[in-house]
């Protein structure tokens, strides 16, 4: 495996880490992680190797083996080998590990290629006609997210699994790796938002993913990119007008 490279945030190389040391010791605990880190002259607390674990087990790049610990899954080894030729310094990996700090220009990047990816993934997941099984694990994500509406509860991990799900149908891995990569950059960004204003449109949002899936079932691949496509504009849209206010307070 390849060292992370120099434009890697910490979170971004301890992740390389980690993807890395599970695909050397699989199956592995957290423990042993630690310890592994720790000779590599990285000092990283239990908590933050677990909570890093569980978002790499969230975006589908890591997994459970039972009670002996973490593997790697496909889309997790296709992203350590990715992580591995961009750390030699590939403009990608630059795109990809940039800062993850909360600002609004990055967040918009990562919002515009989404967009272009998702209507991409969305097209070939309808032309793939996905199972049964493929779109009930979509529609459970849309129950989800209106649970989590109705109890007023963090309605994220619904919102963005459903886009996931998506892009698992289109049965093309570089794709699907690349998604979840920027599902977990936008999550690192917006964690370092107190107010974020897409927070507010929970349930317009939801009704955008219902909408997006009925095309699915129609298999009206024209359709539901076309939605995908104006889901993404609206956040893109309300993002931008709260970045132009922000700089406009910060000129008063």
């Amino acid at each position: 495996m390849s060292g992370p490279g120099p434009h890697q945030t910490g979170q971004g190389r301890l992740r390389h880490h980690l993807l890395g040391l599970v695909a050397s010791h699989q199956p592995v605990g957290c423990t042993t992680l630690q310890l592994e880190l720790e000779k590599m002259g990285l000092r990283v607390s239990s908590a933050t190797v677990g909570r890093t674990l569980k978002q790499l087990d969230h975006v589908g790049l890591t997994e459970r083996d039972s009670n002996r610990g973490r593997r790697l899954t496909g889309a997790g080894a296709s992203a350590l080998a990715q992580l591995d030729r961009m750390s030699t310094g590939e403009a990608l990996h630059r795109n990809l590990q940039a800062s993850v700090r909360a600002n609004y220009g990055d967040l918009i990047q990562v919002y515009r290629v989404r967009r272009a990816l998702e209507t991409l993934s969305v097209r070939q997941a309808i032309e793939n006609e996905p199972t049964r099984h493929q779109l009930d694990r979509i529609r459970q994500t849309i129950t989800s997210y209106r649970h989590q509406l109705r109890e007023s509860a963090n309605f994220i991990d619904p919102a963005l699994d459903f886009h996931v799900r998506i892009a698992e149908c289109a049965d093309n891995r570089f794709l699907e790796a690349m998604l979840k990569m920027l599902v977990f950059e936008q999550k690192c960004i917006e964690d370092g938002f107190e107010n974020l204003v897409t927070r507010d449109y929970g349930t317009r949002y939801s009704g955008e993913h219902e909408d997006i899936f009925k095309a699915m079932l129609a298999k009206d691949a024209r359709r539901a990119a076309l939605l995908m496509g104006k889901h993404f504009d609206t956040i893109i849209g309300q993002l931008r007008q709260e970045w132009r206010l922000e700089q406009e307070g910060k000129q008063t």
